[in-house]
C-alpha cells in the first residue's frame, strides 16, 4: 500500500489519536483550549503532510509551520508546547505504520514521515528563535565542523 493511500484510510483514527496523546501531556496551552479546537489544529497539520507527499515538496509543511510559530509565538505559546504536538502526530503516524503497514513499507513510510515533519519542526524552531531574536538565524555549515573529525 502506499504512504498517501494509508493515510488516507487512515486519517480520522489518526488525528483522533493524535488529540488523545497531545492531551495527555498536559500543556498548559493544550489543555486551556476547546477539544475541537486542537483536533481542527492536528487536521490541519496532518493534511499538510498528507499535501507534501502529494506534491513531492516540503514547501506545504514549512510554509504551515512559520506560519504556526508566528501565531503561538505571539499567543505566549512556549516552543517545546508546540514541538511536542507536533511530535505527539508524528509518533502516532509511527505507531500506526508499525501496527498496520507491511514490515517492507516500513523503512521509506518512517523516513518520509520523518522528513516531513522534521522539517516542519526545524522550521518552527527557526521561526521561534528568529521571532525571539529578531535577528537572522543561518543555516549550520557542516563544512566548517570537519576540523573536528
Amino acid at each position: 500500500m502506499k504512504i498517501i493511500e494509508f493515510l488516507e484510510d487512515k486519517k480520522e483514527g489518526i488525528i483522533k489519536d493524535s488529540w488523545n496523546k497531545l492531551d495527555q501531556t498536559r500543556l498548559i496551552h493544550y489543555q486551556n483550549k476547546d477539544a475541537g479546537e486542537i483536533k481542527k489544529r492536528i487536521r490541519v497539520f496532518y493534511e499538510k503532510i498528507e499535501e507534501c507527499i502529494k506534491m513531492q515538496n516540503l514547501a506545504p509543511i514549512t510554509d504551515y509551520a512559520k506560519k504556526v510559530a508566528e501565531e503561538r509565538y505571539y499567543a505566549g505559546y512556549d516552543l517545546g508546547e508546540v514541538q511536542t504536538a507536533f511530535t505527539c502526530v508524528e509518533e502516532v503516524i509511527w505507531q500506526k505504520i508499525f501496527h498496520l503497514l507491511a514490515a517492507d513499507d516500513f523503512a521509506p513510510a518512517i523516513s518520509l514521515i520523518s522528513t516531513i515533519t522534521g522539517s516542519a519542526k526545524d522550521n518552527l524552531a527557526r521561526k521561534y528563535v528568529l521571532l525571539v531574536s529578531k535577528t537572522s538565524i543561518p543555516v549550520v555549515d557542516l563544512k566548517e565542523l570537519s576540523g573536528y573529525f
